[in-house]
């Protein structure tokens, strides 16, 4: 079964392997519409583990990283209100003790879904909050390769981001992520060629809440 990121395939697929036991983090999910879309007969053989790439704990969001994100942002709204104003309110620095945030609204019976996305920002000004998560993949990959829409284990991690119950009252909710590339001799990690932003009222949320049912074993 080859590599396929359409969501008729996902859907497809998800209908033949849905987990035994669906475990209820965001990375869980993730790792689920991974291994859908590149070999899940293989990853459900005993023994067998594909899983999504996990996140550089050499690449920690800093403080430092907010004027580049606030350009990137400014820039696709096309509105220079955006280039200041920006607040890190959250960041999953990939240590033990890092907040675990709950998206209540995801559960399965008592189980609520649990999220630890990279950097979660809030435009002051605004009260807009902008929520990112970053993968590393290997410089061998051609930037061609990457799907416009990046990619649906991503998409899918923001999904659930989005249900955070933090911040379910604010006013509007903006999704990215971040593509870094790791040089597969050097092990050298290099700043994301690759950035997507999406509206959450513009996301595509009718896939993934199906998938999520699936993935829960209601549908």
């Amino acid at each position: 079964m080859k590599t396929d990121y359409s969501i008729f395939e996902l859907r497809r697929r998800a209908d033949m392997f849905k987990p035994s036991e669906p475990k209820l983090t965001a990375r869980d999910f993730s790792n689920w519409i991974y291994k859908l879309s590149h070999n899940p007969y293989f990853s459900h053989q005993p023994g067998a583990e594909v899983v999504a790439p996990r996140k550089s704990q050499s690449e920690p969001f800093l403080e430092t990283d907010i004027p580049t994100i606030a350009q990137y942002i400014s820039e696709n709204k096309k509105d220079q209100a955006y280039k200041d104003g920006w607040n890190l309110v959250y960041a999953d620095q990939g240590l033990g003790e890092d907040k675990i945030l709950l998206a209540s609204t995801l559960r399965i019976g008592d189980q609520v879904m649990r999220c630890r996305p990279d950097a979660v920002l809030c435009h002051e000004p605004t009260g807009e909050i902008l929520i990112l998560e970053r993968k590393i993949m290997s410089s061998w990959k051609l930037e061609g390769q990457i799907p416009s829409d990046s990619y649906p284990n991503i998409r899918a991690q923001l999904w659930c981001y989005s249900k955070i119950d933090d911040w379910s009252s604010a006013p509007k909710i903006t999704l990215m992520d971040e593509i870094w590339r790791r040089n597969a001799i050097s092990d050298v990690v290099s700043p994301p060629k690759n950035r997507r932003i999406w509206d959450q009222q513009n996301f595509l949320i009718s896939q993934f809440e199906e998938l999520f049912m699936k993935y829960c074993g209601l549908n």
